[in-house]
Protein backbone atom coordinates (compact mmCIF):
# COMPACT_ATOMS: atom_id res chain seq x y z
CA UNK A 1 0.00 0.00 0.00
CA UNK A 2 1.53 3.32 -1.17
CA UNK A 3 2.52 5.65 2.58
CA UNK A 4 3.51 2.34 4.18
CA UNK A 5 7.52 1.48 5.13
CA UNK A 6 8.69 -1.07 3.18
CA UNK A 7 11.88 -2.01 3.19
CA UNK A 8 13.48 -0.24 0.15
CA UNK A 9 12.19 2.94 2.27
CA UNK A 10 13.87 1.83 5.24
CA UNK A 11 17.23 0.90 3.23
CA UNK A 12 16.76 4.32 1.71
CA UNK A 13 16.61 6.12 4.99
CA UNK A 14 19.47 3.94 6.15
CA UNK A 15 21.72 5.86 2.94
CA UNK A 16 20.66 8.97 3.90
CA UNK A 17 16.97 10.00 3.22
CA UNK A 18 15.51 11.82 6.38
CA UNK A 19 12.30 10.56 7.37
CA UNK A 20 9.69 13.61 7.43
CA UNK A 21 6.46 14.08 9.82
CA UNK A 22 3.93 14.36 7.25
CA UNK A 23 0.44 13.38 5.91
CA UNK A 24 2.10 13.56 2.35
CA UNK A 25 5.94 13.55 2.82
CA UNK A 26 7.67 10.52 3.38
CA UNK A 27 11.27 11.61 3.26
CA UNK A 28 13.80 13.72 1.82
CA UNK A 29 17.71 13.57 1.02
CA UNK A 30 20.09 16.24 0.55
CA UNK A 31 23.14 16.46 -2.06
CA UNK A 32 24.68 20.05 -0.55
CA UNK A 33 27.26 19.72 -2.99
CA UNK A 34 25.17 19.88 -5.94
CA UNK A 35 22.32 21.84 -3.83
CA UNK A 36 19.84 18.91 -5.08
CA UNK A 37 16.86 18.38 -2.87
CA UNK A 38 15.07 14.92 -3.26
CA UNK A 39 11.46 14.56 -1.76
CA UNK A 40 9.70 11.01 -1.73
CA UNK A 41 6.11 11.46 -1.37
CA UNK A 42 3.95 8.84 0.35
CA UNK A 43 2.53 8.13 -3.01
CA UNK A 44 5.83 6.64 -3.59
CA UNK A 45 6.48 8.78 -5.92
CA UNK A 46 10.07 11.25 -6.01
CA UNK A 47 10.85 14.19 -7.05
CA UNK A 48 14.15 16.15 -7.36
CA UNK A 49 14.59 19.62 -7.01
CA UNK A 50 17.38 21.65 -8.35
CA UNK A 51 19.82 24.81 -6.88
CA UNK A 52 18.50 24.20 -3.38
CA UNK A 53 20.24 25.96 -0.81
CA UNK A 54 20.88 24.29 2.28
CA UNK A 55 18.94 27.11 4.13
CA UNK A 56 15.61 25.71 2.84
CA UNK A 57 16.72 22.32 3.77
CA UNK A 58 17.39 23.56 7.73
CA UNK A 59 13.82 25.12 7.17
CA UNK A 60 12.15 21.73 6.14
CA UNK A 61 13.50 20.11 8.97
CA UNK A 62 12.58 22.96 11.50
CA UNK A 63 9.11 23.29 10.20
CA UNK A 64 6.13 22.02 12.39
CA UNK A 65 4.69 21.19 9.01
CA UNK A 66 6.61 19.64 6.58
CA UNK A 67 4.01 19.69 3.88
CA UNK A 68 2.78 23.40 4.39
CA UNK A 69 6.82 24.27 3.95
CA UNK A 70 7.03 22.26 1.15
CA UNK A 71 4.10 23.99 -0.31
CA UNK A 72 4.88 27.60 0.48
CA UNK A 73 8.49 27.30 0.02
CA UNK A 74 9.63 24.06 -2.24
CA UNK A 75 6.68 23.33 -4.53
CA UNK A 76 6.86 26.07 -7.20
CA UNK A 77 9.67 27.97 -6.06
CA UNK A 78 12.46 25.43 -7.67
CA UNK A 79 13.16 23.29 -10.68
CA UNK A 80 11.86 19.90 -10.53
CA UNK A 81 12.05 16.60 -12.36
CA UNK A 82 9.95 13.21 -11.09
CA UNK A 83 12.75 10.81 -10.77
Amino acid sequence: MPGDWDVAQEQALASGWHALTSSNLSAYEYLPDRQVLRIRFKSGRTYQYSDVPSQVVLDLEAASSPGSFFSASIKNAFAYTQV
